[in-house]
C-alpha cells in the first residue's frame, strides 16, 4: 500500500510539473538583451496575460500578449475570430523562437474574460534598442520622430536623447504613413508590441492612433539637443 500511494505521488508531482508556471521576464532572461535563445528554451511554460495586438495585426497568426514583467508572443492564424485585442488568456505552449524573436510554440489557451484593457509601460527609447526582458510587452516610448525609410513597410526611428530605436510600421495594419509623415522632426509618443529584430529592441504600432503628437516648445531645454541633432 505505501509503494503505491508513493508511486501514486510522484505521477501527479510529474503530471503537474509538466507545464512550468513561468514569468514572462524569466522567459526572456533577466538581465539579458531579451533575444533568442531563451534560457528556457524547449520547456513547456503556462502564462496567464491580456491580448493588446490579435492576430491579423502585422500578419494572419501573430498574438501580442501582456503578462506581468513581460510579454509574449505566438503565432496561430486559426486564432483570427476567436482571441481579440482584451481577452485576457492563459496560454500552454513550448518556449522557442522565430528568428531572434522568443515566441510559444505548439500554443494552446483558455480564454478567462474579455473587454480588458491593457496599459503600456513606458521605456526608453535607448533601453528598448539595447533590449529588455520585458520584449513582447505593450511599450510606450516618446521623442523625436525621423523617417529611414518609406514603402509598404515602413520604418521610421525615434529618439527621446537616450538613443534612438526602430519603429517598424507593418503596411498589413493599415496604418496612414501620411499622417506620420506629418509629425516629423516633433516630439511624438508611441505605443506598440516590442520584439528583437536582429539582435535589438524595436517597436511595432499597431494601428495610426498609436502615435500621439506631443505639444513641446522647440526651445524646451529638455528636448533641444535631440531636435537639434534631428536638425542636422
Amino acid at each position: 500500500m505505501i509503494k503505491r500511494i508513493m508511486l501514486l505521488s510522484l505521477v501527479l508531482v510529474f503530471v503537474a510539473g509538466s507545464a512550468m508556471a513561468q514569468t514572462a521576464a524569466d522567459i526572456h532572461g533577466i538581465g539579458t538583451n531579451g533575444c533568442a535563445p531563451s534560457p528556457l528554451a524547449g520547456t513547456l511554460v503556462t502564462l496567464t496575460g491580456t491580448v493588446y495586438v490579435q492576430a491579423g495585426t502585422y500578419n494572419s497568426g501573430a498574438v501580442y500578449v501582456q503578462c506581468p514583467n513581460g510579454g509574449i508572443t505566438f503565432f496561430d492564424s486559426a486564432t483570427q475570430g476567436v482571441i481579440f485585442e482584451g481577452d485576457n488568456i492563459t496560454m500552454t505552449g513550448t518556449v522557442g523562437a522565430f528568428g531572434s524573436e522568443i515566441q510559444l510554440n505548439g500554443t494552446t489557451f483558455v480564454i478567462n474574460s474579455s473587454g480588458n484593457v491593457p496599459v503600456a509601460n513606458h521605456i526608453t527609447t535607448g533601453a528598448l534598442a539595447a533590449g529588455t526582458d520585458q520584449l513582447a510587452d505593450f511599450m510606450h516610448v516618446q521623442g523625436v520622430l525621423s523617417l529611414v525609410s518609406a514603402g509598404f513597410n515602413s520604418i521610421y526611428s525615434i529618439d527621446d536623447g537616450s538613443g534612438a530605436v526602430t519603429v517598424f510600421v507593418d503596411g498589413t495594419t493599415g496604418i496612414d504613413t501620411a499622417v506620420v509623415d506629418g509629425m516629423l522632426g516633433d516630439v511624438v509618443a508611441i505605443v506598440g508590441a516590442t520584439k528583437c529584430f536582429n539582435g535589438t529592441g524595436e517597436i511595432l504600432p499597431r494601428r495610426t492612433t498609436d502615435f500621439d503628437l506631443i505639444t513641446v516648445p522647440v526651445d524646451d531645454a529638455s528636448w533641444t539637443s535631440v531636435k537639434a541633432s534631428y536638425d542636422e
